[in-house]
């Protein structure tokens, strides 16, 4: 927990990984049979381009949900999670909403 709070590794490698799929978006959405999940099946490419994106810790940073859990030695809860959720505490994973923003604007 203490590692992902202070480290600059982690901001370092967030940022990179979205700057790198943000320069991935022209490629994707100039191949409409482009599929960044190769499982789907049928016939997507008259489909209008989506993003599939994990919120926790991908998004949205949970850490400090998750070091609340340690520090009073409570187990997962999900009424506690959804309790964290509704507080709107939570602040976005590093180069996040930048992606997300992009990703926007070109239609997705």
């Amino acid at each position: 927990m203490l590692w992902l709070q202070t480290a600059a590794e982690l901001r370092a490698a967030t940022l990179q990984a979205y700057r790198a799929a943000r320069v991935h978006l022209d490629a994707a959405l100039a191949d409409p049979t482009w599929t960044a999940a190769p499982e789907q099946p049928g016939d997507y490419a008259s489909l209008p381009p989506a993003g599939i994106l994990d919120m926790d810790e991908a998004i949205v940073r949970s850490d400090r949900f998750q070091a609340w859990l340690v520090a009073e030695a409570r187990p997962f809860r999900i009424e506690d999670w959804n309790e964290w959720v509704r507080s709107e505490t939570s602040v976005p994973v590093p180069g996040a909403l930048e992606y997300v923003g992009e990703a926007r604007a070109r239609g997705i």
